[in-house]
């Protein structure tokens, strides 16, 4: 009975291998409108606290966006736009709070009970890490909680599909 047990766990496993982007798809829509992180949005030009990070000189030719950094925050700038594609704070600020009062340091249980019950649930094996998401599909925006121990570790907030585009070389 436990040899065909394992073997039936061991099938499953192997069974579930939906892309992170076929999941996310899956997943009803929640309305992230209004949604930032530390009173930054998607869409929004670049403040004027970010630097540029020296490694966007070398990823140019290999990426449709440039990384800047403030203390404590990073956000990917379009370059053809101008704007605001994604925000991560880092994972030891923890004075960054989503526009619904979540951070680094929450629990699983308090990102469900401020966003709700419509997120996919997500375990990327290569990097041994588990997270949860909210889409907008409307909107085409994508909040990510990483999370260890139902603690928030870490977040992003960008736009879900196509946005950020790496080149084919």
């Amino acid at each position: 009975m436990r040899k065909l047990l394992f073997i039936f766990i061991l099938v499953l496993v192997a069974c579930q291998n939906s892309t992170l982007e076929e999941t996310m798809k899956q997943v009803r829509s929640t309305d992230l409108a209004n949604e930032s992180i530390a009173g930054i949005r998607l869409g929004d030009a670049l403040p004027d606290q970010f630097e540029e990070d020296p490694d966007n000189e070398y990823y140019r030719s290999k990426r449709n966006y440039d990384l800047y950094k403030a203390e404590n925050i990073f956000v990917n700038i379009e370059r053809s736009t101008g704007e605001i594609v994604s925000i991560l704070p880092h994972e030891k600020n923890l004075e960054a709070k989503t526009a619904r009062g979540i951070g680094v340091g929450d629990t699983l249980s308090d990102v469900i009970t401020a966003y709700g019950e419509n997120y996919y649930e997500y375990t990327d094996r290569s990097q041994g890490s588990y997270k949860i998401g909210y889409i907008d599909h409307d909107r085409n925006i994508s909040l990510t909680f990483y999370v260890f121990l139902e603690k928030v570790t870490a977040m992003t907030l960008r736009y879900a599909f196509e946005q950020l585009v790496w080149y084919q070389n």
